[in-house]
């Protein structure tokens, strides 16, 4: 026993490691509070080195001064360090779930994430429920922080009996060569596809943000890290170093990733390679990094980093749900989550820790506690979700969901463009005598359809539709998300019109589109086989790009009404049930009430764009926002019926309401 490496037969306690530990839960909890700090998920990926790190230098003390690894005792110790803590945020935060949060999914998703925590799979629940970990769905889901607890504690019922395993080859070089092989073959399962025809069931082990095997290469890492047969301990200027690499290295990865660079892969080795590097710094305690990083302000986090990480997220989305527009919302949550925090640690989790339980009964008793009280509040939970909030809520907004399904009637006749073949065409009385109407454009623009047939025939005129699901009629390639065939086809949708329209009979074209394109970060515009994402950048290539498009239609003999943009539901003011609080939800279905001056103001640089255009060619210039919100407020629906039949589209009801407001505009609009 005695050729055990030095660095692993240190002191039990670091103060660095505690510090790394409160750098690290702070980074995540700055990112999750909306700080400016993209990668700071990356702390997650440090703390699974930290845990593969002490866990092998606790296990090898133990065998040094044993002989052997007490797993049973082993396992206790998990349960008491992390059992508390962990049922306590649990319960609790169920409680507040089921006051708050929407009984349509939601409470129901962070009841069963809660089970599969207790269970210890809440990883395998979420990577086949919430989708990917920055998905909509998972980021409502307030128990989602307990996927990264699953996997370390799937690898704590491992890490005992691997280690078993391994130092029966003796020499701990050996051992910690073996773990190394492993780690780089978990490590190579991140980049290596994944066959299309293998089991979905299988498939996520091998490539989900979640899954066990692709973060066992960063817990190996911690732990080949301690076993590793150093010879002596690492020079002040060799540590320092380390130290000091380490450190721009984590922060790099903190400050210049996000959640497009977050999942298990190329970015992901950096917080590791980081926090391998302080680690391995800290074993020389005599160097700037290692007793900047054993301050007491940051050993107290880290001495707290559990709790901390355990309440900040469920505090953070609850606050969202139930105040989404209080400014700074966010961070006073996070603020108000380190105070229950420290409550929890101070009076549940430290008295349990130093509490002794001695025999063999009152070890079960705590157990039965830890597991069996979380999973009676599930129960409890889904219950009341299901049995009492459930139905009522249902009643409130069943009209509003049936609305939502309702199409324009373009779309079931199929002149509304959204997928492969040739753009369709309808048309409304056209035998009328007068001059046609046409309606091009995307689905903002095919919101109109009820109301420009109606519209039409008041005025006696033809009316000719032919629009495009997410396709401006504008000679510009859009990339949604780096989707091509979303891009090919708008191509092709804006080329095939554009053909055709200035071959038809001179009449007036009403155009309409989203304003999403130039406001949303997830659309960029292609030129010169450059994504473009500014916004600043993209609203100048629209505005050039309808300016061509409507000077090629007064060519063609036409004239042209623009009607800008109406309001449309983002956040904060978006209605989605599911989003929405449990009080709003029983008071009125959860309707939305959209200032005009907020939407406005988002979106004035476009609607600017929209208006230098009209005026520089001559077209006409609408706007229906009064229309449809009078008195300066759009509301998606009240007991009226539905005005909004989703975040951005009117309900057919609203746009046949449009009749008389078109036929104004039209009439303005006509030489």
């Amino acid at each position: 026993m005695s050729d055990m490496p030095h660095a692993a037969s240190g002191h039990a306690w670091r103060a660095d490691i505690q510090g790394l530990r409160g750098i690290a839960v702070m980074a995540v909890i700055a990112h999750h509070a909306g700080l400016p700090v993209p990668g700071g998920f990356f702390g997650v990926d440090a703390f699974f080195v930290i845990s593969g790190y002490v866990v092998a230098q606790m296990l090898l003390r133990e065998r040094q001064a044993t002989g052997r690894i007490a797993i049973g005792r082993f396992f206790w110790r998990r349960v008491l360090r992390l059992g508390p803590g962990l049922a306590l945020m649990l319960c609790a935060t169920l409680v507040a779930s089921t006051m708050i949060m929407s009984p349509l999914g939601p409470q129901q998703q962070a009841a069963a994430t809660a089970r599969s925590a207790v269970l210890l799979h809440a990883n395998h629940l979420l990577a086949h429920s919430s989708g990917g970990y920055f998905d909509p769905p998972a980021q409502l889901n307030p128990m989602l922080h307990t996927w990264s607890l699953s996997v370390e504690e799937q690898w704590y019922l491992i890490i005992p009996w691997l280690l078993a395993l391994v130092w029966r080859f003796g020499r701990p070089r050996t051992a910690a060569a073996l773990l190394a092989m492993l780690g780089a073959a978990t490590l190579a399962l991140v980049f290596i596809p994944v066959a299309e025809s293998l089991d979905e069931a299988i498939r996520w082990l091998f490539q989900s943000y979640y899954s066990p095997l692709t973060r066992a290469w960063q817990v190996i890492a911690g732990m080949v890290l301690a076993l590793w047969p150093w010879r002596q301990r690492p020079t002040a200027l060799r540590a320092t170093a380390s130290g000091i690499v380490g450190a721009i290295i984590g922060m790099g990865a903190m400050l210049l990733g996000d959640e497009h660079t977050g999942l298990p892969g190329a970015w992901s080795v950096l917080p590791v390679i980081a926090a391998l590097l302080l680690l391995h710094a800290g074993t020389n305690p005599d160097q700037p990094v290692a007793r900047l990083l054993g301050r007491a302000p940051l050993v107290w986090l880290g001495d707290r980093s559990y709790a901390l990480y355990l309440w900040h997220w469920p505090v953070i989305v609850l606050s969202s749900i139930a105040l989404p527009e209080l400014p700074g919302g966010p961070i006073i949550a996070a603020l108000g989550a380190g105070v229950i925090a420290y409550a929890a640690e101070r009076w549940v989790e430290r008295p349990l820790r130093a509490a002794r339980f001695a025999n063999l009964a009152s070890q079960i008793a705590v157990c039965l506690i830890v597991v069996g009280v979380p999973l009676g509040c599930t129960i409890a939970g889904e219950a009341i979700a299901t049995q009492i909030w459930q139905p009522r809520v249902e009643a409130l907004v069943a009209d509003a969901r049936k609305q939502t399904t309702i199409t324009p009637v373009g779309y079931t006749l199929g002149c509304h463009f959204v997928g492969q073949g040739e753009p369709g065409i309808c048309r409304w009385h056209i035998d009328a005598p007068g001059a046609p109407i046409y309606l091009l454009g995307d689905s903002n623009a095919a919101h109109y359809t009820s109301g420009l047939v109606g519209a039409s025939a008041t005025l006696n005129r033809p009316l000719v539709v032919s629009t495009g699901s997410g396709c401006p009629l504008l000679a510009l390639t859009l990339v949604f998300d780096n989707d091509e065939r979303i891009s090919a086809r708008c191509r092709h949708y804006v080329a095939a019109t554009m053909a055709w329209i200035v071959q038809q009979p001179p009449g007036l074209v009403v155009l309409s589109m989203s304003d999403a394109y130039w406001l949303n970060d997830v659309i960029a515009v292609e030129r010169d086989g450059i994504l473009v994402r500014d916004p600043a950048a993209r609203v100048a290539l629209m505005r050039g790009a309808l300016h061509e498009t409507v000077e090629t239609l007064q060519r063609a003999g036409h004239t042209v009404l623009l009607l800008q943009t109406l309001p449309h539901f983002v956040a904060p003011y978006r209605w989605d049930p599911a989003r929405c609080a449990l009080w709003d939800l029983l008071a009125d279905g959860c309707a939305r009430r959209l200032p005009v001056a907020w939407a406005h103001q988002r979106s004035a640089a476009v609607r600017a764009a929209v208006a230098d255009v009209a005026a520089a060619t001559g077209a006409s210039l609408s706007d229906l926002v009064d229309d449809v919100c009078p008195g300066g407020v759009c509301i998606n629906f009240s007991a009226g019926g539905v005005i909004y039949r989703d975040a951005t589209h009117l309900s057919n009801r609203t746009s046949a309401g449009l009749r008389a407001a078109l036929v104004r505009e039209i009439g303005t609009a006509t030489p």
